[in-house]
């Protein structure tokens, strides 16, 4: 049985078998139901599905880093086709709450540090794991959550309950651990999202780190002591 919303029951779900996150990656939610919304679905309205959102409480992250990686996963009980189309990702902290994302305003969700992470093109048949290499955005759990926000652009007509649709693995109800809204349809989202793995690598600080005239002076200082050294020696 479907759901409005795209999902899959939870007692159908939990037949299936779960696929593998890419190593080093740390996943969020947990698989009990399917969704086809964003990647494997659309709907019959003036937009057609080109606005996806997805806040990640910040308590999923125990520490956070240069976010570089994300993936989602195929629910192989459903494995057809990508929603064909041209996914641009962008990624910010938020201070917008889980099940409080404001679908009338899509814009108002982003946090100030909004960031474009990346553009992928998409068509064909469905992978196990649909992953995504971006920029990197750097992250930092503590100063809110994480709003991962989708812009879709030249998507096919894939219209929601056609044979050609893939799911992906859901959670169904979250309880609180994420939440998501998008411009697919009327149905509110809240307390359901995709199942998320993120690959973080070494936080940044901002960049190169370029030395203080101070400390430029005191190498420089030092450098010239141990030459004078091997110089005196050599002359003794």
């Amino acid at each position: 049985m479907k759901l409005n919303r795209g999902i899959l029951t939870a007692a159908a779900a939990a037949l299936f078998v779960g696929v593998t996150a890419p190593a080093g990656a740390q996943v969020v939610g947990t698989f009990n139901s399917a969704n086809c919304i964003p990647f494997g679905c659309s709907y019959p309205e003036p937009n057609a599905g080109s606005i996806y959102q997805q806040v990640y409480a910040s308590s999923n992250f125990a520490t956070g880093g240069m976010l570089t990686g994300l993936s989602f996963f195929n629910d192989p009980a459903f494995k057809h086709d990508l929603r064909a189309g041209t996914y641009d990702f962008y990624l910010s902290t938020t201070s917008v709450a889980v099940n409080a994302l404001d679908a009338s305003d899509f814009d108002s969700n982003r946090g100030l540090d909004n960031t474009f992470w990346g553009s992928f093109a998409l068509s064909g048949a469905t992978p196990d794991v649909l992953s995504f290499t971006g920029s990197g955005f750097n992250y930092d759990p503590a100063l809110g959550n994480l709003l991962l926000d989708i812009r879709i652009s030249g998507a096919s007509p894939q219209i929601h309950g056609g044979p050609d649709e893939s799911y992906f693995q859901a959670e169904y109800p979250a309880g609180g651990t994420f939440s998501r809204d998008y411009n697919f349809s009327a149905n509110g989202s809240d307390n359901v999202g995709l199942v998320t793995g993120f690959t973080f690598g070494p936080s940044d600080p901002g960049g190169d780190t370029v030395p203080e005239p101070a400390t430029m002076t005191l190498l420089a200082t030092g450098l010239a002591g141990m030459a004078a050294a091997r110089r005196r020696k050599k002359n003794a």
